[in-house]
């Protein structure tokens, strides 16, 4: 079954980002907040559009905590994130946790008009739940082939996807065993978008599976980072699925590019961001100390997990 919510057709009328804009006039905001407001409920509107199709049944259920450092010339510019990887007998998803929570809420949802009071149920349970640029993505393995994956994103006003065939060239490290997170787990170390990784798995979980990308160990990857620990996963939680619940595709018009054309869009996304911010065109920032704050945030956004 297709779950489509409030419609694709709605998405192209106009008249569809009236019940916005009747929300905003009920609320009270700084000129700051109602921006980022009104951000919030326009991407939701063309995230509402979407159908979110079943690929696979759930069956287990990892929790990472994904630490990084967001500014490569900063190692005090640590931020963290909590993210799910999805597992079923052949596909899984990574992505943030708010992402997974949010989907949960739009389809909750699908079956109502796209109304004011409607947006204001949204807003109240989604609307704490930032999500950092780069968790935003989803990353589907062996989707939608066998040894593929799957990377889709909403940037500059497109949606995105990645398709490829990434090999890990592991290279083990007998001897080097270790306790993680109350699992026996051995090293290995790969190389994989321009940076060194080591990574802990156990052979304890036999599914080769692992956080982000990152996949092909006799077991289950518990921790991981690259060498110069800007970034890096650990597993907090593990459980098995005994309820019936599906790994969902976000059925879009995406635009095919490269990894690695991905990784220049995002950072000209930022660029263009400050320069807005700079300019003030299209945003009203309060004060002085507002906007700097804001144009040292986006600046610092430059070290993705993937360099090229």
């Amino acid at each position: 079954m297709q779950l489509s919510i409030y419609g694709k057709s709605k998405f192209y009328d106009g008249a569809c980002f009236a019940p916005v804009f009747q929300f905003l006039k009920s609320m009270k905001y700084t000129d700051l907040k109602i921006t980022l407001l009104v951000i919030f409920l326009i991407v939701n509107l063309q995230v509402s559009s979407q159908v979110f199709i079943p690929v696979d049944k759930v069956l287990y259920v990892c929790s990472y905590l994904y630490e990084f450092q967001q500014d490569s010339n900063s190692n005090t510019s640590l931020k963290s994130q909590d993210m799910t990887l999805q597992i079923g007998s052949s596909v899984s998803r990574f992505t943030s946790t708010n992402n997974l929570y949010n989907d949960s809420i739009l389809m909750l949802y699908s079956n109502e008009k796209p109304t004011a009071a409607g947006f204001g149920k949204i807003w109240q349970q989604v609307g704490g739940n930032t999500t950092h640029p780069f968790c935003k993505p989803n990353i589907y393995k062996n989707y939608p082939a066998r040894n593929q994956v799957l990377f889709t994103d909403y940037l500059n006003r497109e949606y995105l996807k990645v398709v490829e065939n990434p090999v890990f060239n592991w290279q083990l490290k007998p001897g080097a065993d270790s306790l993680v997170s109350g699992y026996v787990c051995h090293q290995a170390t790969a190389r994989f978008a321009g940076r060194e990784y080591l990574a802990w798995f156990t052979t304890e979980i036999p599914i080769q599976e692992g956080p982000y990308k990152f996949h092909g160990l006799p077991g289950l990857i518990v921790h991981l980072r690259d060498t110069k620990d800007q970034h890096r996963f650990t597993l907090t939680s593990l459980r098995k699925v005994g309820y019936n619940s599906h790994i969902h595709m976000h059925e879009r018009d995406y635009r095919q590019i490269t990894a690695r054309e991905y990784a220049k869009a995002l950072n000209a996304s930022f660029a263009m961001l400050y320069n807005r911010i700079q300019q003030e065109n299209g945003l009203t920032i309060s004060d002085d100390e507002q906007k700097a704050r804001a144009l040292q945030t986006t600046k610092a956004r430059n070290n993705f997990i993937e360099k090229y």
